[in-house]
């Protein structure tokens, strides 16, 4: 019996498996402004609590 990984026709196809079945609508300048805007709070935020921690000597 041939083992499970040598068997092309039973690999899972990774780009359909993690890709939504629906067409993802592209996105506009408002969304990507916001998600920018999501990512700089959570970059200040992990700085932050980076820089806590090195006064605290943890």
């Amino acid at each position: 019996d041939i083992p499970m990984a040598y068997r092309p026709y039973m690999r899972i196809d990774t780009e359909a498996a993690f890709s939504p079945p629906w067409p993802t609508p592209p996105e506009g300048p408002e969304e990507i402004a916001a998600d920018r805007r999501v990512m700089d709070a959570g970059a200040k935020e992990a700085y932050r609590l980076w820089w806590v921690a090195e006064l605290r000597g943890v």
